[in-house]
């Protein structure tokens, strides 16, 4: 089964936040792409994802270099379904400070954030 659609820009409108993963290996679970903060700089992101058919959600994690996120994304009619992931971001500098985020993939087909460009603008094809 291919999973190539997990391959997305991915939102937090207004809270700040975008990634985009930009190729995967599901062998593996390990994906690749970028991260960014509201007025800050584009970061190179690595992480990785799995299927939980019994929890019925893709859970997700990566890392940044000051923060780390865990998402899950929820089965619609018991299949995966990428366009919104629900989880947390943790500062690593502050283990108390928690922000509890939703991200919705960007559907403007334009690799656009709200803020700006993110990362390598996808244009399909490419794996780990």
């Amino acid at each position: 089964m291919s999973n190539s659609h997990l391959k997305a820009l991915y939102n937090s409108y207004p809270s700040g936040y975008a990634f985009e993963i930009s190729k995967i290996n599901e062998a593996m679970g390990a994906f690749s792409g970028s991260y960014v903060k509201h007025k800050s700089a584009t970061e190179q992101i690595s992480g990785y994802f799995g299927f939980n058919k019994e929890k019925q959600q893709t859970d997700l994690v990566f890392e940044t270099s000051t923060e780390k996120f865990v998402m899950m994304a929820a089965y619609r009619s018991g299949e995966t379904y990428f366009e919104t992931w629900h989880g947390t971001r943790t500062s690593k500098v502050n283990g108390n400070d928690v922000q509890p985020l939703e991200f919705n993939v960007d559907l403007s087909g334009e690799s656009r954030s709200w803020f700006g460009q993110v990362g390598s603008h996808y244009s399909g094809g490419e794996d780990l």
